[in-house]
């Protein structure tokens, strides 16, 4: 199973381990960023179960 990771989540943990190295360190993304306005995604989800019976019985 693939997960797809924003890249404002990527930058937030490399700041995050350059921040631990050093505390002198200067994060480089902005706490409250102007964000544009992502188009909703319209996802339908399904799901498919198939069950069998056996005249044998398995424990």
């Amino acid at each position: 199973m693939a997960f797809k990771i924003d890249d404002e989540l990527i930058n937030m943990i490399g700041d995050f381990a350059n921040l631990n190295r050093s505390p002198e360190f200067k994060v480089k993304t902005n706490e409250n960023p102007q964000k544009a306005a992502k188009a909703p995604i319209n996802r339908q989800y399904s799901l498919n179960l198939a069950v069998g019976v056996s005249k044998n019985k398995v424990y």
